[in-house]
């Protein structure tokens, strides 16, 4: 089984996948956004195909204090009708931080700003997936992953 995370921007939606054995995340690219969600929905559900997955992982834009912001309700939105869309489970996962964790990672290791900017979206997904991997991927090989906090099951 593997498991597909995103990260969804305003301008580009990050893509990361598990390993079969639901133990390490590695960061696939990005979908750049499309005019229409439709479209979106279109192109995630053939990375969805392409790369086996059997759940999807939306990163949830948590505040700080852990209250339900616009970009929160922004992505709870999406995640509902793309789990309409999808043959697969969606879940929502807590993606706090996520972004900056990949800044610094890129940051440590001497990439540079334009580079950072190409990758920086894959990168938080991948955050966001390892994070919901250390949390339910050795759950009955990762077919739970919800109903409670921090991750939402729709």
């Amino acid at each position: 089984m593997k498991v597909l995370a995103l990260d969804l921007g305003k301008k580009r939606i990050g893509v990361a996948v598990s390993d079969s054995q639901c133990k390490l995340a590695v960061p696939v690219g990005v979908i750049k956004r499309s005019d229409t969600w439709q479209s979106d929905i279109s192109a995630i559900s053939d990375m969805v195909v392409r790369l086996g997955a059997s759940k999807v992982v939306v990163g949830l834009p948590l505040s700080l204090n852990g209250k339900e912001g616009q970009a929160a309700l922004d992505a709870t939105c999406e995640a509902k009708s793309l789990s309409e869309a999808l043959t697969v489970p969606v879940v929502l996962h807590d993606e706090r931080f996520s972004t900056a964790v990949a800044h610094n990672y890129f940051k440590e290791t001497g990439t540079s700003h334009k580079k950072r900017r190409d990758k920086i979206d894959a990168a938080a997904a991948t955050v966001i997936l390892q994070s919901w991997l250390d949390c339910y991927g050795d759950s009955t090989s990762a077919n739970s992953g919800g109903g409670f906090a921090p991750s939402k099951r729709f």
